[in-house]
């Protein structure tokens, strides 16, 4: 069993099968539009500049997913995370 850190639009936790993890830590998105404006305006924003969008939009959640991992984690500027969670 593991301990399982996840990200959630809706914030709520997956539902998994009994004894497949032993907890669960859900770090919610921010909210944003999902309109074709709002996709045009967000995507117009980050090719100006030059921001990927997984990283724009997982940007800043960096002290949450520490957190979710017990601190013991690095989280780059690529959102790539290296450490693993205390036992």
């Amino acid at each position: 069993m593991s301990i399982s850190s996840l990200i959630s639009e809706s914030g709520k936790p997956t539902l998994l099968p009994p004894g497949l993890v032993r907890s669960q830590k859900v770090i919610a998105l921010p909210p944003h539009g999902k309109g074709t404006l709002a996709r045009y305006i967000r995507n117009a924003g980050r090719a100006l500049r030059g921001v990927p969008p997984l990283i724009d939009r997982l940007s800043g959640l960096g002290p949450a997913l520490a957190e979710a991992l017990g601190g013991d984690a690095t989280i780059s500027e690529s959102s790539s995370i290296s450490g693993a969670p205390r036992m």
